[in-house]
């Protein structure tokens, strides 16, 4: 190990690199990271554990063949994401370990781009990961130097100089760009992901000539060239969306494309921040000028440019913006922003407040403020996606607030625990009003956390009195999963929604049989069960049986019974497929499964016949699903944390 190079610094990518930001509550790869990162105390169960990842009655394969599903990604249209191989995670892991710095030297060339990673990060400090807005209360038992590595590992690499391109816009650069010049054009690249050519870093990095004339010089380009290709089915055209990766390997070809723009810019007498100037976040353009023709000649070279790496503007969505570059999204932003901070600043009042008299107008106040944000986001015509990620946060930092006062009240402070209750379920019926205005991955993220706040930090006074708070989470939480299932399966007809899955998992971790017996609930889970099987269908169905086994024995047996033939029609495909992969490891990680279940299908599938504690070691380290729900806050606070690319 290079001198300096931090321990397990080839295995952090694992956690943050290679796996999309919108997945399901339960799933990570913090077990993968774990069985990687720990010496094995017994070297044999270790090995069975090994026989997995190396899959050795499968056919070997020079390629793998992703996972993918769709997301919502604001309210008239998705994007299709993909989770790699853990085989190929690994690939990569070892891929930015050993080209870290060469990584961010490629990413530092262009003067334009406002996202790039700019060293290799360090690891979190416990205060940095857990705030005190995004406690939510649950214990995690972390006792080995690994897991204690792990809980730190937020992002392998530090970003500059925007890490969400929403801070752009409210930054001193955006201000300083609207003294200078007049106009503002925006433009991006259709379908960006799916167009780039994976030998384009080779042409970004060398040049097109150089590259073919050297295509068997193995170099970094050329490896991350060959990675690319061989974690999406050997595909050139298009890479995996979803990924941090991915959009490092954007970042490169995307510095080299702006640098072409400036120097044919400059043949045209235009000179870089002087007679225009442009900012890049990922393939998103704010291209910057005092007149029309500029900024028509900046972007006809940069409609050439990309053309030359096999990619298009988007012709519909260019946006032209005259001094002070002000949109209607802008304007919305600001007034619900002052909405909001208006209803914080009433909830502050109500909880610092010593006579319960001033409780009494709190739920008629924040009524009127969600009628107010209501009527701007209709006036301005904006998704209410542009501004609910915000919302939630502000709102998750007043529910941590009030209960943290409910938390600290006396045993005899009836009166002001029921004043606090009432403040504390107009906050939450505005959370659910939010999240089903704009149900995506991201806010069921907020909605899990929330109510964890509210479930597990401790408002014994208000639980003594009334059992309020419970109903009307629950039921909220019912209606949202019946009005989810309707929008993703039935009209859309997904094959996997990780919207639903999610609200699924909120409910039976957050109120068990009281949830998963409910007569809508139980539609939902008949309907899911008699569809084609996913994986993520599996884990999800199983985690919400788990919670109540006697009531769902048989719909468990049915459930592994699919997944068990699955994995034995698919035992040749292991090594390549990820969906085939994925039921394994978690077939075998399934707490509800006997030994001897595991056992049968290991020797149909696998080689080898581990004994019982080999099988105990197996499943606590080979899948993805946490189980138990434990993880879920710890997974939840550091995605929040990550520069998650919006």
């Amino acid at each position: 190990m290079p001198k300096g190079k931090p321990r397990n610094r080839a295995l952090r990518a694992l956690v943050t690199e290679v796996l999309p930001h919108e997945l399901p509550l339960i799933f990570t790869n913090d077990f993968l990271y774990l069985s990687h990162a720990e010496q094995p105390v017994d070297l044999s169960a270790h090995a069975h554990l090994q026989s997995i990842r190396t899959v050795s009655r499968a056919k070997k394969s020079r390629f793998t063949k992703p996972y993918e599903f769709a997301i919502r990604k604001d309210r008239s249209s998705s994007t299709r994401l993909s989770i790699m191989h853990p085989l190929s995670q690994m690939v990569a892991a070892q891929f930015y370990d050993d080209f870290a710095e060469t990584i961010i030297a490629s990413c530092a060339v262009s003067p334009a781009s406002l996202r790039r990673p700019t060293a290799v990060a360090k690891l979190a400090t416990p205060n940095d990961l857990i705030e005190p807005s995004a406690d939510d209360g649950n214990v995690h038992v972390e006792v080995s130097e690994e897991e204690e590595e792990l809980a730190k590992i937020v992002s392998f690499f530090v970003y500059r100089d925007i890490n969400l391109l929403a801070k752009f816009f409210d930054s001193s650069a955006y201000i300083s760009l609207e003294k200078q010049f007049s106009r503002l054009r925006m433009v991006d690249v259709s379908k960006c992901f799916y167009s780039i050519y994976t030998h384009s870093v080779t042409w970004a990095v060398k040049n097109k000539d150089f590259a073919k004339d050297n295509s068997g010089f193995y170099a970094f380009e050329q490896r991350f060239d060959t990675l690319m290709q061989r974690h999406n089915f050997n595909e050139t055209n298009g890479i995996l969306v979803g990924p941090e990766l991915s959009r490092i390997f954007a970042e490169i070809i995307f510095q080299r494309i702006d640098l072409n723009v400036i120097a044919m810019a400059a043949e045209e007498g235009l000179h870089y921040g002087k007679d225009y100037e442009f900012k890049r976040y990922v393939d998103d353009y704010f291209i910057y000028a005092n007149d029309e023709i500029n900024l028509d000649v900046i972007q006809e070279i940069l409609d050439r440019e990309i053309s030359f790496y096999k990619m298009y503007l988007n012709e519909g969505k260019e946006k032209n913006l005259s001094r002070p570059f002000v949109t209607p999204l802008s304007l919305a932003k600001r007034e619900i922003h002052r909405t909001f901070y208006e209803l914080k600043a009433v909830v502050d009042e109500a909880r610092r407040a010593t006579d319960p008299k001033l409780f009494r107008g709190v739920t008629r106040k924040v009524k009127a403020k969600t009628l107010e944000a209501r009527l701007i986001i209709g006036e301005h015509g904006i998704g209410f996606h542009n501004v609910s990620g915000w919302a939630l946060s502000l709102l998750r930092a007043m529910v941590f607030e009030l209960v943290e006062s409910a938390a600290a009240l006396k045993d005899d402070d009836d009166e002001r625990a029921a004043c606090i209750e009432r403040a504390l379920w107009s906050l939450l019926t505005l959370v659910f009003y939010v999240v089903s205005l704009d149900v995506r991955v991201n806010t069921t993220y907020a909605l899990a956390q929330i109510l964890s706040i509210v479930g597990k930090r401790g408002y014994k006074k208000i639980r003594d009195s009334s059992d309020w708070i419970e109903h009307v989470m629950l039921k909220e939480t019912i209606d949202l999963m019946v009005a989810a299932h309707g929008a993703f399966f039935r009209h859309a007809r997904r094959r996997d929604s990780i919207e639903c899955f999610n609200i699924l998992i909120i409910g039976a971790q957050t109120f068990g049989k009281l949830f998963t017996r409910n007569f809508a609930i139980l539609e939902i889970i008949q309907e899911l069960l008699v569809n084609k099987l996913s994986y993520f269908s599996y884990i999800t169905l199983k985690f919400v049986f788990l919670k109540d086994p006697l009531m769902f024995s048989t719909e468990l047996d049915q459930l592994n019974k699919l997944a068990a033939a699955r994995i034995r029609l698919m035992r040749d495909d292991l090594a390549k497929d990820t969906e085939a992969y994925l039921l394994l490891a978690d077939f075998m990680s399934a707490p509800d499964i006997s030994k001897d279940q595991k056992r049968s299908l290991w020797k149909d599938v696998l080689s080898g016949e581990p004994s019982n504690a080999h099988l105990d070691y197996v499943a606590s380290r080979c899948g993805f699903v946490d189980w138990t729900g434990i993880r879920i806050g710890h997974l939840i606070a550091r995605q929040r944390l990550r520069p998650v690319y919006e």
